[in-house]
């Protein structure tokens, strides 16, 4: 009923909130307004900013449209629902500064404001079985540590690169179709790590998954415990320590920047969740000899495209970096492998119009986009 999902919306926006079921009869319920603002955002922002630093997608007053005139914005909140009452009609979700109705009929003409929902989440990254998901297909997890949302893609087990019989080196494997965004909201309660937004993240092997470094480089003993992750509003960006204990990140990004993170690779090789790394360079691209012509991984699977693997299913970003500013957004794209080149470097995957695809090295205190596999 409507009234039983917006029990359960009413405590996952807030499960302190106290509402009371004021007419059973119209179906309404009136709260505190502390409680009511921790659902329900205002025109100009949320009223409540801890909850948007917590992930909340909250409603908003947006009021409503009809014929040629915008109508209450900043009073009441209008949104749509798939529910029919009858030829003319359609429910709705409605509320004012006092009350909410969460099943209301209006006539199916009115311009109300929309949020889609998906029932295409299979459950949470760290309890992922990858067996589960048939070759060539798509499903949609939630990360535990702070509710955030990831499409991913299982390679098909009998992937060929292009023009040859050899089965790719990722085939059968499932990558994260979406730029990694830990930190940029509050850790969940209940969560294992401890994140606070743009902040300081304690992150915890049981939900966190710890990437075993590959190449030569630094001797690295992967964590067996808790492991701290600094953004720049801790302690700056630190452009001067090349090693794996510089773990910082940046996730506080605005317009392009916005909804990805920026990460050190000592952060990166921490920051996936439990069950899942960081690709090798070979599961990436395997050649910096010439540029675009990749012989193995997504690079030689997409054929050595840049166009190809900006699209579904990798759809990879040209999402820039950062070290000490951001720079390049829309014209360069770098992801961080688990493969070290020395001491002080390792190698990532390079996107440029210049350059295509290839691999390259660099020091580990740049922050790069992250993408995380499972096998």
């Amino acid at each position: 009923s409507a009234s039983g999902y917006f029990q359960t919306l009413m405590k996952a926006y807030n499960p302190s909130a106290s509402w009371t079921h004021s007419n059973t009869a119209y179906d309404y319920y009136t709260s505190d307004a502390t409680s009511r603002n921790n659902m329900i955002f205002g025109d100009s922002g949320p009223l409540d900013p801890t909850l948007e630093d917590n992930g909340a997608a909250g409603f908003t007053y947006a009021g409503y449209y009809n014929s040629t005139t915008l109508y209450n914005v900043g009073t009441y909140g209008n949104y749509w629902s798939s529910s029919v009452y009858n030829s003319g009609y359609g429910y709705r979700l409605y509320f004012d500064t006092s009350s909410v109705f969460p099943q209301t009929r209006s006539s199916k003409y009115y311009g109300y404001a929309v949020r889609c929902v998906t029932d295409n989440v299979s459950g949470y990254m760290q309890d992922f079985d990858s067996s589960t998901l048939a070759d060539g297909a798509t499903t949609t997890l939630v990360d535990k540590r702070d509710d955030q949302a990831y499409t991913v893609y299982r390679i098909p087990s009998d992937a060929m690169y292009p023009g040859t019989s050899t089965i790719a080196n990722v085939a059968g494997k499932v990558i994260m179709t979406k730029d990694l965004n830990l930190g940029a909201v509050n850790s969940v309660p209940g969560s294992a790590s401890t994140i606070t937004a743009n902040g300081t993240m304690t992150l915890s092997p049981e939900d966190s998954g710890f990437t075993t470094p590959t190449g030569s480089g630094e001797s690295i003993t992967v964590p067996t415990g808790n492991v701290t992750v600094n953004s720049i509003s801790v302690s700056g960006w630190n452009s001067n320590d090349d090693n794996y204990s510089n773990k910082q990140y940046f996730a506080n990004g605005t317009g392009f920047y916005a909804n990805r993170g920026y990460y050190s690779w000592g952060a990166a090789m921490v920051s996936c969740p439990k069950g899942w790394r960081l690709p090798t360079q070979d599961e990436y691209n395997n050649n910096d000899s010439n540029w675009n012509a990749s012989t193995t991984g997504i690079s030689k699977l997409v054929n050595n495209n840049l166009t190809t693997i900006q699209q579904g299913p990798y759809s990879f970003v040209l999402g820039g970096y950062y070290n000490g500013g951001l720079g390049y957004a829309g014209s360069d794209g770098r992801y961080w492998s688990s493969t070290q080149y020395g001491s002080s470097r390792s190698f990532y995957l390079i996107m440029n119009s210049s350059y295509g695809l290839n691999r390259y090295n660099l020091i580990k205190s740049y922050g790069f986009s992250v993408r995380c596999m499972a096998e």
